[in-house]
């Protein structure tokens, strides 16, 4: 196993901070204590290959839609 990069995107307009909420307990892949459901900003982990960039806004695109579907 190799370590894979992780980024959290900021989001900010009008002094207001974009966040996303997590439900890290539905997700039996997170151990404790990383399973906590809670309020994060944007991310995830970056393969290796790709453009960091890129993966920042397909963090935001991919969070986003999460969002909608919460709401």
């Amino acid at each position: 196993m190799f370590p894979v990069p992780a980024t959290e995107v900021a989001v900010v307009k009008d002094g207001k901070l974009l966040m996303q909420y997590r439900e890290f307990s539905k997700e039996p892949s997170w151990p404790a204590p990383y399973n906590k459901d809670g309020w994060y900003i944007p991310g995830g982990y970056i393969p290796w290959t790709e453009d960091l960039q890129k993966t920042c806004l397909d963090h935001i695109k991919k969070d986003l839609r999460g969002e909608y579907k919460r709401a």
